[in-house]
């Protein structure tokens, strides 16, 4: 086990309370929110990157990662929005308890889904700029699962990744 599994299994720690807590309708909200989000990033970030250039004067590959994130934080502030809703509705029901237990599970999915979101970003970025050595990614257990996940998720996302760098 390298520091960089520690560092990502650690990122998880605060899914388990946050799943317990907010319950498994707010996670499992969130989880579609973050797919949903990712896919329309990938399809719409060029059009909302166009429009950022009219305002902005940045590198076009620093435009492309703000256009993506924009996009999928738009998505995901709309959904919550609605799973809160759907929250209070099984609070009011009393199924509170069920709500939680099943929101430990949902919340590691959520957290794995998001760190290998930015580990697709993070390896756009480090073929252009090598800020780790690929041997200590490629060592790390646990960053090699959430590649392999979040590329089976995600799988239009790699040739996005690869764009970055370009």
């Amino acid at each position: 086990m390298t520091i960089l599994d520690i560092i990502l299994l650690i990122c998880f720690v605060p899914a388990i309370v946050t799943g317990i807590t907010r319950g498994f309708v707010s996670q499992a909200v969130q989880i579609v929110a973050i797919i949903l989000g990712a896919w329309a990033a990938f399809h719409f970030s060029s059009v909302i990157c166009d429009w950022l250039s009219q305002y902005l004067t940045m590198d076009e590959t620093v435009l492309k990662i703000v256009a993506f994130v924009l996009v999928v934080i738009v998505i995901i502030l709309i959904l919550n929005l609605l799973g809160n809703l759907l929250s209070r509705l099984l609070r009011a029901l009393s199924l509170g308890w069920f709500n939680g237990i099943l929101g430990v599970a949902f919340g590691i999915l959520k957290v794995g889904l998001i760190l290998g979101l930015l580990i697709m970003v993070f390896e756009g970025l480090n073929a252009s700029i090598e800020l780790v050595d690929d041997k200590l990614l490629a060592d790390s257990r646990v960053y090699t699962t959430l590649r392999e996940l979040t590329e089976k998720v995600f799988p239009y996302l790699k040739s996005f990744a690869a764009g970055i760098s370009e």
